[in-house]
């Protein structure tokens, strides 16, 4: 898994109000490449036997993959309105805009199949997207996006628990803006 030298990893801390024993670590990323799409990559260390992870069946475009174990991406420009991404261990994802915090929420119908490779072994599974920029609305032009990484796990007792680079007060949130606290800058890609 040698992604995870090349790339900038940061923690995501679980939430106060949900546990899970079964996970030591998960780690994330977003860099562009290029100035045409933004990887996203994700890394959990646990006891995998003790998650609900699905097997991959390829990619397709699927509602409601937060239920379960998903790995996501919340991605905005300037202004009010964001991208919400949504990735599973299938190989299924989601994709949708909000005009503003959690208002107006529409699946994101121009954006290209996400190209989604995944890894696992006993300890370690893995995820990366790359998502095409041209399909993210009001992203496409920015020099800069915001970017709020996070994932919810489920266990095999049906518990969920919520992993982020920073909770809000209250529940988990993975919409507020406190949680955008990555900046990418994704006009010329990096060197």
């Amino acid at each position: 898994m040698s992604r995870r030298r090349r790339m900038s990893w940061l923690a995501l801390t679980r939430h106060p109000g949900s546990s899970c024993t079964a996970v030591r670590s998960i780690h994330a990323s977003a860099s562009c490449a290029s100035p045409d799409a933004i990887t996203f990559a994700y890394r959990v260390e646990a006891e995998l036997a003790r998650l609900v992870l699905p097997v991959t069946t390829g990619p397709r475009r699927v509602d409601g993959l937060w239920r379960h174990t998903c790995l996501e991406a919340f991605v905005k420009a300037d202004g009010e309105g964001y991208c919400e991404l949504n990735f599973s261990a299938s190989g299924q994802w989601a994709a949708y805009s909000f005009v503003r915090y959690r208002e107006s929420m529409t699946a994101l119908s121009g954006l290209p199949e996400p190209r989604i490779t995944v890894r696992r072994d006993a300890e370690v599974f893995e995820l990366v997207a790359q998502v095409a920029r041209s399909g993210l609305a009001g992203c496409t032009a920015a020099d800069r996006v915001k970017i709020a990484l996070s994932a919810v796990v489920e266990d095999i007792d049906g518990g969920l628990s919520y992993w982020a680079l920073a909770h809000p007060a209250g529940g988990p949130d993975f919409h507020h803006p406190e949680a955008f606290r990555l900046e990418v800058s994704v006009g010329r890609g990096e060197r």
